[in-house]
């Protein structure tokens, strides 16, 4: 359950000598999470809100309960929806110049 103190602990991680903002601070320009069940609330709450704070330039949601991939992008310090992509869908990057991620691939089944 998303909490004011859950937010303080997330803020105040220590990880080598740096708390979990600053180290992310001036982290890759892309990111993304893949949910689980008891990570929904979390990866598209919390997380999200400090990679935006952090401005990250793009940022993947890949929810494979329902086979689908969102990806939002930084504009004007907010994230705003570059896509829902599902079957039959290629998702694209728009920091990623030519990459295309076939949705069914991604969640094709190994034989």
């Amino acid at each position: 359950m998303e909490t004011r103190q859950s937010r303080v602990r997330l803020r105040h991680a220590r990880f080598s000598g740096q708390t979990w903002a600053e180290k992310h601070r001036f982290a890759r320009p892309i990111g993304g999470e893949i949910l689980s069940p008891g990570s929904v609330r979390y990866d598209r709450g919390i997380k999200k809100d400090v990679y935006e704070r952090f401005a990250l330039k793009e940022y993947w949601i890949v929810d494979p309960n329902n086979r689908s991939v969102e990806i939002y992008i930084m504009r004007e310090n907010a994230f705003v929806t570059h896509g829902v992509y599902e079957a039959g869908d290629k998702a694209g990057s728009a920091l990623l110049s030519g990459f295309e991620l076939e949705i069914d691939v991604l969640f094709q089944s190994e034989a």
